[in-house]
């Protein structure tokens, strides 16, 4: 599995070409009419033979053909989850785009929705924050409390 970084206004196709055979690339996404004077549409990239340029190099991060390879789930960034298929030769079967959610800041004792990256309208707070009061009761054990922490 790779982790392949979405170039900015460009998407993932899969082209069949006339003898019938498939090709993984990246194309510009955008309309002419979106296109600034004298700008031109973003030629397109060919995944597989980015894919086998990047094993030759047998590297776990780089850069190819303006393509960013990660062997590792990356933090940061839109990606493509792509699964190898005969060394890169042919188009995969099994991709899928990815992004990595955000991690909250929130220090240790810190209740997550008291985290500032989080907004809560008024009345879903007081409803999270009456359910964490309850859960805290709950784990008090005052007396035979049939409830388990």
């Amino acid at each position: 599995m790779l982790y392949i970084e979405i170039p900015e206004n460009m998407k993932f196709v899969c082209l069949e070409r006339g003898d019938g055979k498939k090709e993984d690339h990246f194309i510009d996404c955008r309309d002419i009419s979106e296109l600034a004077e004298g700008e031109e549409l973003l030629a397109p990239i060919s995944v597989q033979q980015a894919v086998i340029s990047f094993l030759e190099t047998r590297k776990k991060v780089a850069t190819v053909d303006g393509l960013n390879f990660n062997k590792k789930k990356p933090s940061k960034g839109t990606h493509i989850e792509y699964q190898i298929k005969d060394s890169g030769k042919n188009s995969t079967e099994h991709w899928n785009e990815w992004t990595p959610s955000p991690r909250l800041r929130v220090k240790a004792g810190q209740r997550w929705f008291n985290s500032p990256d989080v907004y809560l309208s008024p009345e879903k707070r007081a409803e999270v924050e009456e359910k964490s009061y309850e859960q805290k009761l709950n784990r008090q054990h005052i007396g035979d409390s049939p409830l388990a922490t």
